[in-house]
């Protein structure tokens, strides 16, 4: 076998006169050091300015926390309400106790919920316990009772949250901090968890009322609220009972706690983030992608203008480190790309394992998009040359990708499209801003990886 020198190469160049195209350019050569995207300074240069900025990160012009997602951004805690319950026709799973409860969801070091979040936001964002139900709360009715009011789906019907609410011993007083007898989200996000032994689903902006069996008269709760589900009596083994649903209880959670779309379109993975966001892919773990992370304030990465002239950078792995890179040009002042290195090793217990495969994350951002489900998307070389189109949005033509459903980027284990021997000729992908083939495109930028996928992974960037 030929020993192999990988170079995982993306071309995003500048297509300007008197430049060398992108599919003139031959063998590249090596970046073997470079600046430390960590430690980068002195970058922000005239021409990003405070409004472009606010964009990127999120930010109003006042500076204050903003939105992408018209919720509430920049969070640092959210507190839960979880209340196990069952309807009149489904038996409780006795394995489920409130010590497997707080174990799953707010202990540290054993990979709970609360860990997928410090994990995701470098310690930025801690989720916290508000209440547990102590006992399996029995409702009076069967699930085609609620089923009936939404057209045969019971946890749509706002009944249901204020039955188990109304049902529970939890002390809504003790959680209303403000004494206004109306549990905001900012004081608590109420989840059900139910042993049916599937996914679990979110409730956006619901209004419900009941009343507290421990004083207090009626009380009101309004916002994002969930149904999590774990295994079913029959099928409770007293070591997964919860664990093995957590990828979708995190997934969920992003729903209620950030407002973050889904992304899919009809199964895991098949949405234009691909496998490698949660909000795509939640059939397994893996990570939420960059830019939801930088639109929530928990990483606010160096903004750099490319230009004819390569520069060297060093990518330490995101799975470990606050590190990304942002590539912005004036001349389309509502698209940026945003690098990061993903590393599956680095990721603690096994939350990026989804992803399947090792490399630099190429994300296209286009703010003039009104629809968050596509407003962000991974750039997949691999299908270079087939001039397919995938996604309008953002011109895809013939021989680059900007939006994909295939999700997967650098990679020497399976992609073979960016493995080349010494003396051979780089394969190259070109990828730009708008337009509908690659003459019209405004501006090619390029990225050109050197090495295996690894923790610690070096670019060129033109």
């Amino acid at each position: 076998m030929k020993k192999v020198h990988s170079i995982i190469a993306i071309l995003l160049f500048t297509l300007m006169s008197g430049c060398v195209r992108p599919d003139q350019v031959g063998n590249a050569e090596f970046c073997q050091s470079g600046r430390n995207i960590l430690t980068l300074s002195g970058l922000n240069n005239a021409q990003i300015t405070t409004e472009t900025r606010n964009m990127i990160y999120g930010t109003s012009p006042s500076g204050q926390p903003g939105s992408w997602y018209n919720t509430t951004a920049k969070l640092r805690t959210r507190k839960l309400v979880i209340i196990p319950f069952v309807y009149s026709n489904v038996l409780p799973n006795t394995m489920v106790t409130t010590a497997t409860i707080r174990n799953a969801f707010f202990s540290t070091g054993t990979g709970s919920v609360k860990d997928y979040f410090l994990a995701n936001s470098w310690g930025s964002f801690n989720l916290t316990e508000a209440a547990i139900e102590g006992n399996w709360v029995q409702l009076q009715q069967p699930q085609s009772y609620y089923a009936g009011f939404s057209g045969g789906d019971p946890t749509l019907t706002p009944q249901l949250y204020a039955d188990v609410c109304d049902k529970s011993n939890i002390n809504w007083g003790a959680i209303d901090t403000n004494n206004d007898q109306n549990i905001s989200p900012d004081e608590a996000i109420i989840c059900l968890l139910s042993p049916e032994g599937g996914i679990g689903m979110t409730m956006r902006a619901m209004s419900i009322s009941f009343n507290s069996n421990n004083g207090g008269g009626v009380y009101f709760a309004s916002g994002n609220m969930n149904v999590f589900l774990c295994k079913t009596q029959a099928t409770q083994t007293g070591t997964d009972d919860i664990s093995y649903g957590k990828s979708t209880i995190c997934h969920e959670l992003c729903h209620s706690m950030f407002d973050l779309p889904d992304r899919y379109f009809s199964n895991c993975g098949s949405g234009w983030t691909g496998r490698w966001d949660i909000m795509s892919n939640n059939c397994a773990f893996v990570n939420m992608n960059i830019v939801d992370k930088i639109k929530l304030g928990w990483i606010s990465p160096p903004i750099i203008t490319a230009g004819s002239s390569e520069v060297c950078y060093n990518f330490p792995t995101s799975n470990a480190n606050p590190a990304a890179l942002i590539i912005w040009d004036n001349k389309v002042p509502n698209q940026y790309f945003v690098v990061e290195n993903r590393h599956r090793a680095s990721s603690p217990y096994g939350f990026d394992a989804g992803i399947g495969e090792d490399g630099l994350a190429i994300w296209c951002v286009n703010e003039a998009v009104s629809d968050s489900k596509v407003r962000v998307s991974l750039v997949d070389g691999r299908t270079a040359n087939t001039g397919t189109t995938i996604s309008p949005n953002y011109g895809i033509g013939n021989s680059y990708y900007v939006g994909s459903e295939l999700g997967v980027l650098f990679s020497s284990a399976t992609n073979n499209n960016f493995i080349c021997t010494a003396g051979d000729n780089c394969p190259i992908t070109f990828i730009r801003y708008g337009g509908t083939a690659i003459e019209q495109g405004n501006l090619i930028h390029g990225i050109r990886a050197v090495g295996l996928p690894s923790a610690n992974m070096y670019a060129a960037i033109y």
